[in-house]
């Protein structure tokens, strides 16, 4: 049952991939201007997990912050499901095409509410669910790789249906009875109460540090007070221990602008790759086969990550990824000026609404790269902060260093026209 929500990543990544597409076809928004919105809402779920996790150790529980997590996912994606222009049109009294003069003020404002609530939930899914899991279940890995395989399958096959409200009303549909799934056998899974966080004593330790100056400092008595009085005020004196893992943390800073290149080009992934293939031709094939690649080749570089990488130092994995990343903006750009030419031999210039005689399975290979490049990038990150810091302070690092490509990602281009 605790497996039914592993589905939901697969509909965030469907709904995802889809957006840009709808801002172009329905809103008629330029790329730009689309590229902008979708930017900032994939930079949200990424920097926000680590927020999640810490009110999941701290306040809330891996439990109540996964049920929490489910129902805002579903109310969001309802929410961007009423926000097309065929749901409550009587109501609103607005037209019923998909065209920018039938989406009302009302619309907008759904919209951007199911971001934000879209953002929210998917964060708190993907930070407190994998913990849950590893508690719970044997064979975890392998079983989510199954379902996440057999939803990506329904997902490839609902890109024939045409009303975008159903498009994305199925994700808010699957994700309710997931989490109502969920909660059903919530008797079975071993919950426990918040345990407090690791981040919480890297925070007292910059704290005190702050007050005496330097970093060593913190585990130092202060002359001018006595030293029971000292000891009962942990946000001005921490241990030697406390210090030293902070100070791991701190080290690991130099590494930020690495996951913002990657962040760039994920971003790039995201919204130019879509927009390549939106007018291409593809005889009735859907157009979700595209991230359907992207989605095999990242599970297959996750499993050869594992396999391969994990035996040598997790660090070459990320160097290669910054490779990868190059190898796969040459591909797209290379692909976009043959696109680009073709577009101008057939006098489509000006016809942007027109299909492009081009066959959209040249942009395979890019979609390929960019899944490689983010599994081996997420599995060597995983790696190289295992090696580096304590157990209970990998999943923060890990999520921070998500969260710094998020800034990246929410960079990624899109601001000017």
């Amino acid at each position: 049952m605790v497996l039914a929500l592993t589905y939901s990543d697969v509909f965030n990544s469907y709904v995802i991939w889809l957006m840009m597409p709808y801002l172009t076809n329905v809103w008629k928004l330029n790329d730009a201007h689309a590229a902008a919105i979708i930017n900032v809402w994939r930079g949200l779920m990424w920097m926000m997990p680590i927020c999640m996790l810490y009110s999941a150790d701290t306040v809330m529980g891996k439990f109540p912050m996964i049920v929490l997590s489910g129902v805002t996912s579903s109310i969001g994606f309802g929410l961007l499901s009423m926000s097309t222009p065929r749901v409550f049109t009587k109501e609103i009294g607005t037209c019923y095409s998909y065209e920018p003069k039938c989406i009302s003020g009302e619309k907008i404002s759904f919209f951007f509410a199911a971001l934000l609530l879209t953002a929210l939930g998917i964060s708190g899914l993907r930070s407190s669910l994998p913990p849950l899991l590893e508690k719970n279940l044997e064979d975890t890995k392998k079983e989510e790789e199954i379902s996440e395989g057999k939803a990506m399958r329904l997902l490839s096959s609902l890109s024939y249906i045409n009303p975008w409200s159903i498009k994305f009303g199925v994700p808010a549909i699957c994700t309710a009875a997931a989490t109502v799934v969920f909660i059903s056998g919530s008797c079975y899974y071993s919950r426990e109460p918040p345990a407090g966080s690791p981040f919480t004593t890297v925070f007292r330790v910059i704290c005190a540090a702050t007050s005496k100056i330097f970093l060593d400092k913190a585990a130092t008595f202060l002359p001018n007070q006595s030293q029971e009085q000292q000891k009962r005020n942990r946000w001005r004196l921490c241990r030697v221990t406390e210090v030293e893992e902070t100070k791991l943390v701190v080290r690991l800073f130099h590494r930020c602008p690495f996951f913002i290149i990657c962040g760039l080009v994920s971003a790039a992934g995201h919204r130019f790759f879509m927009s390549q293939a939106n007018h291409l031709k593809r005889n009735n094939y859907p157009l979700l086969i595209l991230p359907f690649f992207f989605d095999i080749s990242k599970n297959y570089s996750h499993l050869i990550s594992c396999g391969v990488l994990s035996k040598y130092q997790p660090r070459i994995g990320i160097g290669i990824s910054m490779i990868l990343d190059a190898i796969c903006c040459m591909t797209a750009a290379t692909v976009e000026a043959w696109r680009l030419n073709v577009v101008k031999s057939h006098g489509l210039l000006y016809k942007p609404d027109d299909e492009i005689p081009m066959f959209f399975s040249v942009l395979v290979p890019q979609f390929v790269l960019l899944g490689v490049n983010d599994g081996i990038f997420e599995q060597c990150v995983s790696g190289f902060f295992k090696n580096q810091v304590p157990p209970t302070m990998r999943p923060y690092l890990k999520w921070l260093s998500e969260g710094i490509r998020g800034v990246g990602i929410i960079g990624g281009g899109g601001w000017k026209d």
